[in-house]
């Protein structure tokens, strides 16, 4: 998968996510695990998932022969957002924190026979 192909199931799978009113039951249905043990190292327990949107509002650069700012706010249909997801798993050893795109190749690993 793409960078881009990434950000779209991101930005959907966090819309559902929001939506949806049992969160366990979405996150089976996508097939996110609740539990992994990888590589020989603890097993852990997913218990946090953080749904974070940033919007891109303008930009702002260097200005010809100053140290000051030159700011460009964009029109609104210029304005872009990005949802990111985090999935925290805890272990006896600490934390584990993943993105959707890992998760998902994890999952695609362990269904291949």
């Amino acid at each position: 998968m793409d960078r881009e192909e990434i950000k779209l199931l991101e930005r959907v799978f966090g819309d559902g996510y929001r939506k949806a009113e049992d969160k366990l039951g979405f996150m089976r249905l996508s097939g996110i695990p609740m539990e992994m043990a990888l590589d020989g190292r603890p097993a852990c327990k997913l218990v946090m998932v953080k749904v974070s949107d940033t919007f891109t509002v303008g930009s702002a650069g260097p200005g010809f022969g100053s140290r000051d700012l030159v700011y460009h706010p964009f029109p609104g249909e210029m304005v872009t957002s990005e949802t990111a997801l985090e999935f925290i798993f805890v272990h006896g050893d600490g934390t584990e924190t993943y993105t959707l795109a890992q998760l998902l190749a994890i999952r695609d690993r362990r269904d291949r026979p």
